[in-house]
């Protein structure tokens, strides 16, 4: 995930945190496997648009609702059958996402982001 913090730093958007995490699922084959980041501000939704299925902006507060942030959310229940293991999975989604970043346009992100106040 360190490509993934780097370029958002790269493209103005701050992160507070970048997490992944694992779930097995009633010991069972399945596993919520759930990666989050967590910016330091809020922004708008717009600035990052069309990205891979699955990935979702939400808003949360801190400071008792006095302050909003954002942050990207992605959120699957992966059934493990054998061919690929959950880690597999997990690393597929995050290069994914990675290309995805690898397509924006710094500097046109750094002036949305200026011209939007953020």
């Amino acid at each position: 995930m360190r490509f993934i913090v780097d370029t958002m730093n790269d493209l103005g958007l701050e992160l507070m945190s970048a997490v992944s995490y694992v779930e097995n699922i009633d010991r069972s084959f399945s596993h919520k496997l759930e990666l989050e980041l967590e910016f330091r501000y809020e922004y708008n939704e717009a600035i990052l648009q069309a990205m891979p299925d699955g990935w979702n902006w939400y808003k949360f507060s801190v400071k008792d609702g006095k302050v909003w942030l954002s942050g990207l959310r992605y959120i699957e229940e992966y059934v493990w059958t054998g061919a690929e293991t959950v880690t597999d999975r997990l690393n597929h989604i995050i290069k994914e996402f990675e290309n995805y970043l690898g397509t924006r346009d710094t500097q046109a992100t750094k002036s949305i982001l200026m011209l939007m106040g953020s």
